[in-house]
């Protein structure tokens, strides 16, 4: 952090900002919250002194946007280029997990190498699909692709990502959307 940065309170890093009155939201399965509605703060993006705001909300079952807001830090103006190259999406599956808290006992996001072995040694056990319910149900709230987080949290092929994703669904750990 520079000094200038320091002295006016402009952030470094990404901040996630809720309200006091904010409610903790579980997202995805128990245990696994936030607190919203709030608002990603994004330093330099999408270019050096923009701040790109992002308020939250929970809408029914996931994650919406409220509003998005690019600030400039100096006295350059936000151009169109700068307001079409913000990534919306791409900034939430990249910051907004590094706010959410887990209470549940053994799941975290992401999987530790270590759980994933247990739970691929375990699998189908009720634990084990449990957890990898929650993180399917988890990605998919922050809309991150939750296949893909099943298969790389846990070290397997689509094709076994796939067939356990249905067990839980037919289970009743995953609902269909």
């Amino acid at each position: 952090m520079g000094l200038f940065d320091e002295i006016v309170g402009i952030p470094t890093t990404v901040v996630y900002e809720a309200p006091e009155w904010a409610k903790w939201v579980e997202l995805g399965g128990p245990g696994v919250t936030l607190r919203l509605p709030g608002t990603l703060v994004v330093p330099d993006h999408p270019r050096a002194d923009l701040m790109t705001h992002i308020e939250l909300r929970w809408n029914v079952d996931s994650l919406a946007v409220s509003s998005v807001k690019v600030e400039s830090l100096r006295p350059e103006e936000v151009t169109t280029n700068d307001l079409r190259s913000v990534r919306v999406v791409d900034l939430i599956r990249t910051h907004l997990q590094s706010f959410v808290a887990v209470h549940s006992s053994g799941w975290s996001f992401p999987v530790r190498p270590e759980v994933a072995g247990a739970i691929r040694k375990a699998w189908p056990t009720m634990t084990a699909v449990s957890d990898v319910a929650q993180t399917y149900n988890f990605a998919r709230a922050l809309r991150l692709p939750p296949i893909k987080a099943v298969m790389e949290s846990y070290e397997i092929s689509r094709a076994t990502a796939h067939r356990w994703v249905n067990l839980c669904k037919e289970r009743g750990e995953i609902a269909d959307g």
